[in-house]
């Protein structure tokens, strides 16, 4: 697991943030089913919503993750681009 807090190298890409702990782990199951380049990561403190774990993934899959969240019942708290969170 990768701590961003002090990288820049990931400006760009997107990120989901979890109250808890099993939702984070449920939606990297998810998404890795899928198809979906997710990766579990320390969010930036700005970004930090509970649980201490995020998701880093594909900026331009964001709609398509979306949905897939919606349909699993995967709760969150933000999902967007990582740059929004430094």
């Amino acid at each position: 697991m990768d701590d961003l807090s002090n990288k820049t190298e990931f400006s760009g890409d997107g990120i989901i943030t979890f109250h808890r702990m099993e939702h984070a782990l449920k939606a990297e199951k998810f998404l890795k089913a899928a198809g979906f380049n997710a990766r579990m990561v320390v969010p930036p403190h700005a970004a930090n919503a509970g649980c201490n774990l995020g998701l880093m993934f594909q900026l331009s899959k964001q709609h398509e993750i979306e949905r897939l969240l919606r349909e699993k019942r995967v709760d969150y708290t933000r999902i967007g681009p990582l740059e929004e969170c430094k």
